[in-house]
């Protein structure tokens, strides 16, 4: 039995490929549908943190093992969370502060009683094979759903320099948690220590804050600021319980029933998935350094020495190794025992990247004046006032000495 995050497809019966993270038809006959034994009601978990890395992210919203992991993912397919990893993926860069606000929702687990393959499952194993069979069906069924919900808001602050990075930095270096049996008093705890938070942000004026709001489960319009998304966070879990979606599902081997005609050894598709957690890891890594060169490209003046044009073409050697990745983790899922990667495959892309400033650095102001300028502002003093004539002369004299006239 498996735990895994809802995909598009999935409901109760239905087959599921956890390589492909495709689900198909139903192969399976089922006598009922009964709550899971030994539950405790709906929880509801939160967390802030500043993260680095996409496997940061990963391992916060849960996901960093081979579980859930499958070829969709890297074309932003699968669950909520795949897509936040992937399109975050993108944004999480050296130069600006990146943390992740997430609330998960569970509620009672419900099981399919009293299932076996259908009688048609068993011919076609029978005619066409194991590897057909597999092709068609997936190699699990979905044998159980937990319902519930999730949130989650990516949230990016932009500095305009290292220092100012650095002080951003250690603010949010504390991780906020809660877990709560609904209801509970998670959202005024959880409140409280978020908005001190954001507090603290609030004193840097030469930041920019961006966020970027997901949502399975729950009603509402969906966030749109920081601010919003903060407030929509810790009221989440009564959310959800107006209106809960599919969060996870449980999934089964084929092979553990009764009809099933043939052993099957799940060591093997356990293999498979640790080659796209291989490609998975590449691919991010690669995402990583396309968002280092994105950033210097959006902000160059924070940087010195910024050659556009060898930045540009490293980006397009990125992008293309991305899609190529993509391209054959899924070819690979599809067909695992026909396509064989190498060690050697898509091998990391170094581009040499420009140093950051330290501080922002101001430009300094430069005023030009003219000999007709001084005869304009000389005749101006003479009507206010001898005083005033006598303060306009030593400065005008002093610019002299230090300038050249036009």
């Amino acid at each position: 039995m498996v735990i895994r995050d809802y995909c598009d497809g999935m409901d109760l019966g239905v087959g599921y490929n956890p390589l492909t993270g495709i689900a198909s038809n139903k192969w399976v006959d089922i006598n009922g549908v009964e709550a899971a034994g030994g539950q405790t009601g709906q929880t509801a978990e939160l967390v802030f943190k500043k993260v680095s890395s996409s496997a940061e992210l990963s391992k916060v919203l849960e996901m960093d093992g081979e579980v859930n992991l499958n070829a969709s993912y890297f074309q932003v397919g699968g669950s909520v969370k795949a897509k936040v990893c992937k399109e975050s993926s993108r944004k999480i860069n050296e130069y600006s502060t990146f943390s992740v606000l997430y609330v998960k929702v569970r509620g009672m687990a419900r099981n399919i009683q009293d299932v076996d393959l259908k009688s048609n499952a068993v011919d076609f194993i029978e005619n066409k094979g194991l590897d057909e069979f597999f092709r068609r069906a997936g190699y699990e069924y979905i044998s159980g759903i937990i319902p519930g919900g999730e949130f989650i808001s990516t949230i990016e602050i932009i500095s305009n320099d290292l220092e100012t990075k650095e002080k951003v930095d250690a603010a949010l270096s504390a991780q906020i948690s809660y877990n709560s049996v609904i209801p509970g008093t998670l959202s005024l705890e959880a409140n409280a220590e978020l908005k001190s938070k954001f507090a603290e942000l609030a004193k840097y004026k030469n930041v920019r804050i961006e966020a970027h709001c997901y949502r399975k489960g729950g009603v509402g319009a969906i966030s749109t600021t920081p601010e919003e998304a903060l407030q929509y966070a810790v009221n989440f879990p009564a959310s959800v319980q107006q209106s809960a979606d599919i969060l996870q599902v449980i999934c089964k081997p084929y092979h553990d029933l009764l009809s099933f005609p043939d052993a099957f050894d799940m060591i093997a598709v356990q293999r498979q998935q640790r080659v796209l957690k291989s490609l998975w890891e590449r691919s991010q890594q690669a995402s990583k350094s396309l968002a280092d060169v994105e950033y210097i490209l959006q902000y160059p003046m924070q940087f010195e020495g910024v050659e556009e044009s060898i930045l540009q073409a490293g980006k397009q050697k990125l992008e293309q190794q991305l899609d190529d990745i993509a391209d054959k983790a899924m070819e690979y899922a599809k067909n695992p025992k026909a396509i064989r990667i190498e060690g050697s495959d898509f091998l990391p892309i170094s581009l040499p990247l420009p140093p950051r400033q330290q501080e922002s650095k101001s430009l300094p102001l430069v005023i030009e004046i003219t000999k007709e300028d001084i005869v304009v502002v000389k005749t101006v003093a003479m009507v206010l006032g001898s005083g005033f004539q006598l303060a306009v002369n030593s400065v005008i004299n002093e610019y002299i000495k230090t300038n050249k006239l036009k």
